[in-house]
């Protein structure tokens, strides 16, 4: 019985990170049409982030991917990244953040 129970606890520990694991919160975009360059801040807090982190952005323009990006850790709190991004007036940026254990979050930004 003992045996069962400890047997029980010990899975239970092995399989809980999974459980823990969760999609980036939100992202922050803003463009600085002066240089082109698209500031992306991915909210994803992690205290394991060299294994629960945000593993590839990627960038589209008008739906076309323009950057695909991919990372081996992030801070604590989350990813900044910047990129170069040509635009005109009237495209549309997204943005799609993926975490390495569970799920993604995108963004919209258009350029007025």
């Amino acid at each position: 019985m003992k045996r069962n129970f400890f047997l029980t606890i010990l899975l239970t520990v092995l399989l809980a990170p999974p459980v823990f694991a969760h999609p980036p919160e939100s992202i922050e975009l803003t463009y600085d049409r002066a240089t082109q360059i698209l500031t992306i801040r991915v909210n994803h807090v992690s205290q394991r982030n060299r294994t629960h982190y945000i593993r590839k952005i990627s960038v589209y323009r008008n739906d076309e991917v323009v950057v695909e990006d991919t990372f081996p850790a992030q801070e604590p709190w989350g990813l900044e990244h910047q990129v170069k991004v040509e635009t005109k007036s009237g495209d549309v940026l997204k943005v799609k953040a993926v975490c390495s254990k569970a799920g993604s979050e995108e963004e919209t930004l258009a350029i007025p």
